[in-house]
C-alpha cells in the first residue's frame, strides 16, 4: 500500500481506479469534501456526492465499486483548494 497527498479543488479529482482495493481516504481541516464513484470518467459537475466533514475518513467498502472522485464542496468559498491523504 502506498500513501499519496492529493490536491483538491472544487472540480472532481480522480483518487482511485476501479481495481484499486483497499482504499482509505482521510481529510483534516477541510470544511466539507464530496466523494463519488463512476464507471468511467468524472462525475457531472451537478452531481451531489457523499459528503464528509473535517477529520472524517471513508473507505472503498463504503463507496463501492468504480473510479473514486472527490472535490471540495463548490458552495463553500473557502477554502477552494486543499490536500487529502489517499492510501491504496
Amino acid at each position: 500500500m502506498t500513501t499519496t497527498n492529493v490536491a483538491l479543488t472544487t472540480a472532481w479529482t480522480k483518487l482511485a481506479d476501479t481495481g484499486d482495493s483497499p482504499v482509505l481516504i482521510s481529510q483534516q481541516g477541510i470544511n466539507e469534501v464530496e466523494y463519488a464513484t463512476t464507471v468511467s470518467g468524472a462525475p457531472s459537475a451537478a452531481l451531489n456526492g457523499h459528503l464528509l466533514k473535517s477529520t472524517e475518513a471513508i473507505t472503498r467498502a463504503v463507496l463501492g465499486t468504480g473510479e473514486i472522485y472527490a472535490r471540495i464542496v463548490p458552495r463553500h468559498s473557502s477554502p477552494t483548494s486543499a490536500n487529502i491523504i489517499v492510501t491504496k
